[in-house]
């Protein structure tokens, strides 16, 4: 019925389901709502999808996904914006090759979708999820071209759901029978994963190639409520595969050299709770420009700003790229 965040599409359908409207008619309103209350705890409570809300809360979070808009397939055309602020600082140790470093993201996501379940009756679901993960790990290199890098994640987050709802039946059925259980609630959790990867740098005679890939397992967990009923914990893994050609070019800004930036990447989730978003993999393209500001003597030694589709066999959209380089 409910499939993970294809999540709470059966809300369409599933009044009709649950409570046919002949019921909804004939019965005495509260023991409707007594009805569709317990067939949502037992078919649309945490457990059923818990693992659609952590997985939000983890793409909130996750480092190595682009801030961006995405349109999920399906029949309720549902949108997923996400934004993100990643802050990274590496630190030199004299006489040693490898590299710790500490980075913080800071995420905010919002995913929406509406429910057409009978005429002039609708819902109209909106979650939103923010926080903020703090990653500590060290880049080790190999060889001139190519650093094993691994970090310990942790982070706080917070899950917030709620709905509108249109037309009578929604209003005095459906609003009080799924408050606190599929809308209108919050949560709070922590975040604990791991990250491991693998950093790639090669020049040639009049281009460069970057390439990094990274696989993080994240573990999330409920400590706070503000219904009884919302509590889960899920674990959510990621692979991320990124390429980047860069080609110098004859042209400056403010006197910095500027160089025209080819981007390739996928994203895939792993394991049980892989589609737990609607979708388990997609790719993205685009073109950057970058600027060199090395001579500033600033931490920060290149810009890059940008554009990018995403596309996959369940999801398109689109992102701004904008990154820096020490």
């Amino acid at each position: 019925m409910i499939e993970s965040l294809k999540f709470a599409a059966p809300v369409c359908g599933w009044l009709l389901v649950v409570a046919p409207f002949s019921v909804l008619a004939q019965s005495g309103s509260n023991d409707t709502i007594d009805q569709i209350r317990r067939q949502a705890i037992q078919q649309a409570g945490p457990d059923r999808l818990g693992a659609g809300y952590a997985a939000m809360m983890n793409f909130a979070a996750t480092p190595d996904i682009s801030s961006a808009t995405y349109y999920v397939d399906g029949a309720n055309d549902p949108t997923l914006n996400v934004y993100k602020i990643p802050l990274r600082h590496e630190f030199a140790l004299e006489g040693r090759d490898w590299k710790p470093f500490v980075q913080a993201t800071f995420g905010y996501l919002d995913y929406e979708a509406k429910f057409d379940f009978l005429p002039q009756e609708s819902v109209k679901a909106d979650w939103k999820s923010y926080g903020g993960s703090l990653s500590l790990g060290v880049n080790v290199p190999f060889d001139q071209s190519v650093t094993f890098v691994s970090a310990l994640d942790l982070g706080l987050l917070r899950l917030e759901s709620s709905a509108d709802y249109r037309g009578p039946v929604a209003e005095t059925i459906l609003k009080p029978a799924l408050k606190g259980v599929v809308f209108d609630w919050d949560a709070d959790a922590t975040l604990v994963g791991a990250t491991l990867g693998l950093d790639y740098n090669r020049p040639f005679d009049s281009w460069t190639v970057e390439g990094r890939t990274r696989l993080t397992y994240n573990h999330i967990d409920t400590y706070d409520s503000s219904s009884d009923l919302v509590e889960f914990d899920a674990n959510i893994a990621t692979f991320t595969l990124q390429v980047d050609v860069i080609k110098p070019i004859d042209a400056q800004v403010g006197g910095y050299p500027l160089a025209l930036v080819g981007h390739f990447g996928n994203t895939t989730f792993i394991g049980d709770n892989r589609d737990a978003l609607g979708f388990d993999t997609f790719f993205e393209a685009g073109l950057a420009l970058e600027t060199d500001i090395s001579k500033n003597d600033w931490p920060v030694k290149k810009l890059r700003l940008g554009a990018m589709g995403i596309f996959g066999p369940d999801v398109t959209g689109w992102s701004l790229i904008f990154g820096y380089r020490f």
